[in-house]
């Protein structure tokens, strides 16, 4: 599961006796999952943590931060109202400035990566905030991407069906440094997320 609060952001792995723990180095041991791959946490966490950073960025990008906390409804009413294809050009700097302002991000979150897994950031997105309803241009956006994902995978495009070829230490890596966030989701020595 991931939490999407400021204070205990990270994946968390619920256990069989239903304890919950923030997962911050994945575990080795291979078990047989219901698909019937043998596979362990640390060979599946590489996406996980692409995907996590994905979602860390696009709420960061919303407004979480606790000192704007009493402007949250403004960035929430701004996003909602936009797609995420326009939050995303919106918050791109051109290339000047980010040659005259090198801290700069070039984007706010993985466009690419958000297309590829749609689904889950959706779903994951939905309980974000009150004003994330089915009727906001932000989250029709996103079912229209998802639209597209499910038609690109019939017709076996390359960028819905190769995810082996997408870099995601690249994606996780950069989303990282955007929201000032370790792998397991610790702010980085009490940095907020670096916002364009």
């Amino acid at each position: 599961d991931l939490d999407r609060s400021h204070s205990t952001r990270g994946i968390w792995v619920r256990t069989k006796a239903r304890a919950w723990y923030k997962l911050q180095k994945p575990d080795t041991m291979e078990v047989l999952l219901p698909n019937d791959i043998v596979s362990s946490q640390e060979q599946l966490f590489l996406r996980t943590r692409a995907i996590f950073g994905l979602v860390s960025n696009i709420c960061d990008m919303i407004g979480e931060r606790r000192d704007l906390a009493k402007y949250l409804s403004g960035y929430i009413s701004l996003h909602v109202i936009r797609s995420p294809w326009d939050s995303h050009r919106l918050l791109s700097p051109p290339e000047d400035a980010l040659a005259k302002y090198p801290e700069l991000s070039s984007e706010p979150f993985d466009l690419q990566l958000l297309r590829k897994e749609v689904p889950f950031v959706r779903k994951v997105l939905r309980g974000f905030h009150q004003s994330f309803t089915d009727d906001c241009t932000f989250v029709q956006g996103l079912v229209q991407m998802e639209k597209e994902y499910h038609q690109a995978f019939k017709r076996g495009e390359d960028w819905a069906i190769g995810r082996d070829n997408f870099d995601y230490l690249a994606s996780a890596l950069a989303a990282e440094k955007r929201s000032n966030r370790n792998a397991w989701g610790d702010v980085i020595d009490g940095k907020w997320p670096h916002l364009n």
